[in-house]
């Protein structure tokens, strides 16, 4: 009997923990995260609200269902094979200054057209004042030709303090071409940005 209630009083302990693990988790803070919306999208329609997209020339960003981390669907960000050409997309959120934010995605290769050349991805936070200004911004490395094809990687900006005065910033997945151009593209998926 001392054996069962024991074991009966673990089980609820454990639970108990896990319960409280799951709220303490901080919530995400981008909307459309996995780029679901629009549902059952065709290929070339760009992602839905909140992000805004954004490009020098042409605009090759796609949802798609082609390659996918979670969910039905990812971003393809596709290079213009323009030198210094650019585009991407972005979020506005509202921030604290000093507090610290994580950016991440996963990103993946794309097999039958990889990356080449100059072309390369990466995270951007634009800090924003209460009037508009950019106040400044933080880089992740950028990611190129080297981005595996074999396996979803994340991609991150880790523990980034919102500077004193930003009340907002743009969360940003950009895409360039480099000085000399290139050629390919990537899958995006599984957007999280937490406080």
């Amino acid at each position: 009997m001392r054996a069962w209630l024991f074991s009966l009083l673990l089980v609820f302990a454990s639970t108990v923990d896990c319960l409280v693990y799951a709220d303490d988790e901080p919530a995400n803070l981008i909307g459309n995260a996995g780029f679901e919306e629009p549902a059952n999208a065709q290929e070339g329609v760009s992602p839905g609200a909140p992000w805004q997209t954004f490009s020098s020339k042409l605009n090759l960003l796609e949802l798609t269902r082609s390659n996918k981390r979670t969910g039905e669907q990812s971003l393809k960000m596709t290079s213009q094979k323009l030198p210094n050409a650019y585009q991407g997309i972005n979020q506005a959120i509202p921030v604290e200054g000093g507090k610290k934010y994580t950016f991440s995605i996963y990103a993946i290769n794309n097999k039958q057209d990889p990356l080449g050349g100059t072309t390369h991805a990466q995270l951007v936070i634009e800090w924003v004042d209460d009037k508009g200004k950019e106040i400044s911004r933080d880089y992740s490395a950028p990611v190129g030709s080297s981005l595996t094809k074999m396996r979803w990687e994340t991609i991150a900006l880790r523990k980034k303090a919102a500077p004193n005065g930003a009340v907002s910033a743009r969360f940003g997945i950009h895409f360039s071409e480099g000085e000399k151009g290139g050629k390919g593209s990537i899958f995006v998926d599984d957007v999280l940005l937490q406080q």
